[in-house]
C-alpha cells in the first residue's frame, strides 16, 4: 500500500502533466503512480496564456503555438523541492575536474549544422557571415520581439532567486563548496567556479514544490520551499551561463492551485527576461518536472516558430517531463555534442526497478547527455545533498561540504520500456574494479515516477558540460 506521501506525489503527477497542449495529450498517457496511467484535463487553447490583468505589459503578438507543442505527459510533481514534508531535492549538479572556465572555452571540434541534419528548420543553419555579438554575447543588432514589453510582476527583483545583479543571488550561495569521493576511497575537498559574467544565459523553472502561502499569493518572501531546487538544479550551470530563476505561482504540493495561472507566470517571466535583459545573447532554457512542463509549453508557444528567438536558443534540457521527437515542430532532439538549437530530456529509473505498466508512454524520449549517439557511459560527475534536504541521502561524515560529489560512479543508458512505450534512463552503480566508494543510494525506489526527484543528480555535470560544447559550436557557427 503507498503512503499518504506517495499518494500526494501520484496526484500531483497527474496536474503537471496538464501543462502542456492537447494534441501531446492524446499521444502520451499521464502516469500517476508508476504503473497507474489516467487522463490529463485538456490544456489551455494555443494563445489562451496571454498576459492577465496582474501580468500587464505592452507585449508584441506572440508566435503561434505548434501542432506538437509540448506536454508534460506525465510530468511529474515535485523532485527537487521543498524542505517540508512531500518536496524533493535534486541536488544535482556537477563539475568537471574542477574546470572553471567560462562558457564556450571549450569549443567541440566541428560546429552547428548537426541540429539541421537531425530536425531541418530547427537546426543551426549557416554560419553568419559576420560576427555581431560583442565579447559580453549580446548583439546590436537583436530584434526584440517583444518591443516595450515591461512586466508588472517581473521587472521586481524579488520575483527572482536568481539573475545578474541581485544582492542576494541564491544560485552563489551554499552550492559551491563540495567534498569529492575518491575511487581510492579517499575525500578532498572541491570547489566550484560560479559566476554571472557570461556570454550566454541560462532560465530556470523549478519543480513542484511545497509552499506555505495561498497559491496565487505573489508572497514569495519565504524563499525555502524553492531553494533545494535551485541549489541542486539550476545554481549549477552559473559554471556556463548567467542563470534566472523566477518564482511563479505553481500547483503546489500541498495546497494546489490554477496551473493556467502558473503558465502566465511563466510566459511573462520569460517575456520580461527577453524584451529587457537579454539583449541578444545566446540562452538555455530548462526545468525540471512542472517547471519543464510548463518551460515546454512556452518554447511550443514563443519560440519554436519564431526564428528570432529559436536561433538564439542553444538548447532545452526538459528533464522530468513528457519530451518527445514530435513535441516540437522546428527544435529536434539533440544527438551531437556540438549540435544546438535542440532538446535533451529523461525520465530516470534505476536499473533493479524498470518502470511498470504504461508509466512510459509511446514515443516519450531519452536523450542521453553522456552517450547522445547511444549505448551506456558512465555518468561525468553526480552530485547529491550532504544536508538540508529530504532526499539528502545518507553520504557519512567524511562529507563536510554542502554537496557530495561523484565521478564515473553510476552508469546510464536510454533503454526501450518493458512495455513497448517510449524510453527511460536506466541507472545503475558502475562497479568498476578497484573502486572502494560505497553504494548509497537506493535504486529500487520509486517517488513519482522511478528515480524522479533524483533526474538532475546523477546527469547535471553531462548536461552542464554539453551547454558548454554547444554554446561554443554556436558561437563558432554564428559569432
Amino acid at each position: 500500500m503507498r503512503s499518504a506521501h506517495e499518494m500526494a506525489w501520484a496526484a500531483l503527477l497527474v496536474l503537471a502533466a496538464s501543462c502542456g497542449d492537447d494534441k501531446a495529450q492524446t499521444t502520451e498517457p499521464v502516469t500517476g503512480a508508476a504503473g497507474s496511467a489516467g487522463s490529463a484535463p485538456a490544456a489551455p487553447a494555443a494563445g489562451s496564456s496571454g498576459a492577465s490583468p496582474r501580468h500587464a505589459g505592452s507585449a508584441a503578438p506572440s508566435s503561434p503555438a505548434t501542432a506538437g507543442s509540448s506536454a508534460t505527459a506525465g510530468s511529474s510533481a515535485t523532485a527537487g523541492s521543498s524542505a517540508t514534508a512531500g518536496s524533493s531535492a535534486t541536488a544535482g549538479s556537477s563539475a568537471t575536474a574542477g574546470s572553471s572556465a567560462t562558457a564556450g572555452s571549450s569549443a567541440a571540434a566541428g560546429s552547428s549544422g548537426a541540429a539541421a541534419a537531425q530536425g531541418g528548420a530547427g537546426g543551426a543553419g549557416a554560419p553568419a557571415t559576420g560576427g555581431t555579438h560583442l565579447p559580453d554575447g549580446t548583439d546590436p543588432t537583436f530584434q526584440n520581439p517583444y518591443p516595450n514589453y515591461k512586466s508588472e510582476i517581473y521587472g521586481d527583483d524579488k520575483l527572482w532567486m536568481c539573475k545578474p545583479g541581485l544582492s542576494k543571488n541564491y544560485c552563489l550561495e551554499n552550492i559551491a563548496d563540495v567534498t569529492e569521493a575518491l575511487p581510492d576511497g579517499t575525500f578532498k575537498p572541491f570547489m566550484d567556479d560560479l559566476r554571472t559574467d557570461h556570454p550566454y544565459d541560462c532560465i530556470f523553472w523549478y519543480p513542484t514544490v511545497n509552499r506555505s502561502e495561498e497559491p496565487t499569493s505573489l508572497d514569495f518572501s519565504n524563499p525555502e520551499p524553492m531553494l533545494s531546487s535551485i541549489r541542486g538544479q539550476a545554481a549549477r550551470f552559473s559554471r556556463v551561463c548567467n542563470v534566472y530563476a523566477p518564482f511563479y505561482r505553481q500547483v503546489s504540493l500541498n495546497n494546489g492551485g490554477d496551473r493556467e495561472l502558473a503558465y502566465k507566470d511563466v510566459v511573462d517571466g520569460f517575456k520580461h527576461y527577453i524584451a529587457n535583459w537579454n539583449k541578444g545573447r545566446y540562452f538555455v532554457i530548462y526545468g525540471h518536472s512542472q517547471g519543464t512542463g510548463h518551460a515546454a509549453k512556452l518554447i511550443s508557444d514563443e519560440v519554436d516558430n519564431n526564428p528570432v528567438l529559436r536561433e538564439r536558443m542553444i538548447s532545452a534540457l526538459l528533464i522530468g517531463g513528457g519530451l518527445s521527437d514530435k513535441t516540437f515542430t522546428n527544435i529536434p532532439l539533440c544527438s551531437k555534442p556540438d549540435q544546438f538549437n535542440c532538446s535533451v530530456g529523461y525520465r530516470a529509473y534505476g536499473k533493479p526497478t524498470p518502470p511498470r505498466g504504461d508509466a512510459i508512454p509511446p514515443g516519450l524520449a531519452c536523450v542521453n547527455a553522456a552517450a547522445l549517439g547511444g549505448g551506456s557511459a558512465l555518468a561525468r560527475g553526480s552530485f547529491f545533498f550532504t544536508k538540508g534536504s529530504p532526499y539528502a541521502p545518507a553520504l557519512g561524515p567524511d562529507f563536510t561540504g554542502s554537496f557530495g560529489l561523484y565521478r564515473k560512479f553510476f552508469k546510464v543508458e536510454c533503454k526501450s520500456a518493458p512495455s513497448g512505450g517510449g524510453q527511460y534512463l536506466e541507472v545503475d552503480y558502475a562497479r568498476e574494479a578497484g573502486d572502494m566508494r560505497k553504494e548509497f543510494l537506493n535504486l529500487t525506489m520509486e517517488i513519482g515516477f522511478g528515480l524522479h526527484v533524483f533526474d538532475y543528480n546523477f546527469m547535471i555535470d553531462d548536461m552542464i558540460e554539453l551547454v558548454r560544447s554547444q554554446s561554443a559550436a554556436m558561437s563558432k557557427a554564428k559569432p
